[in-house]
């Protein structure tokens, strides 16, 4: 697959989500159960999320990551029972669109990597956030995940 890289000013999000701390192979057995937590969190309270679901990843190691899994909403929420909310401010990206098995999205984040190297562009190291524009019920060589990867 061959990506298109875009540079964009992403404004900044309200994120309602579940944080916990794992490795890349932990993620994937993770992330679903602290989804479900969210929408749960938002069915309770009548909150609309403000697009897909999000994985919003902060590098704490070179194996190791604190990631928050939620959606962005319109307005920040209060904590309750493991659910957050966490600000992202605005700022400039690059993004890139994956279709296929979340096992081959490293393929879109070494797209964004080239793509900053070739055109002068620092990223920032310590963070990064995936949209999942279509989830697990849709069969993985059709799956659409939005790549960001914020500048430095």
């Amino acid at each position: 697959m061959s990506y298109l890289v875009t540079e964009h000013r992403e404004p900044p999000h309200h994120l309602v989500a579940v944080r916990f701390e794992a490795t890349p192979a932990e993620i994937p057995e993770r992330i679903g159960g602290a989804l479900a937590e969210v929408f749960g969190y938002l069915g309770r309270h009548g909150v609309t999320p403000a697009g897909p679901p999000v994985g919003h990843y902060e590098m704490v190691g070179p194996e190791h990551f604190v990631v928050r899994a939620g959606c962005f909403v319109p307005e920040p929420v209060a904590t309750e029972d493991g659910v957050v909310g966490h600000e992202l401010p605005a700022r400039r990206e690059l993004r890139t669109e994956h279709v296929g098995s979340y096992a081959d999205l490293p393929r879109a984040y070494d797209a964004l990597q080239k793509y900053a190297a070739e055109h002068g562009r620092e990223l920032d190291l310590g963070e990064m956030w995936e949209e999942y524009v279509s989830g697990p019920e849709v069969p993985p060589t059709y799956r659409r995940t939005i790549v960001h990867w914020p500048l430095a």
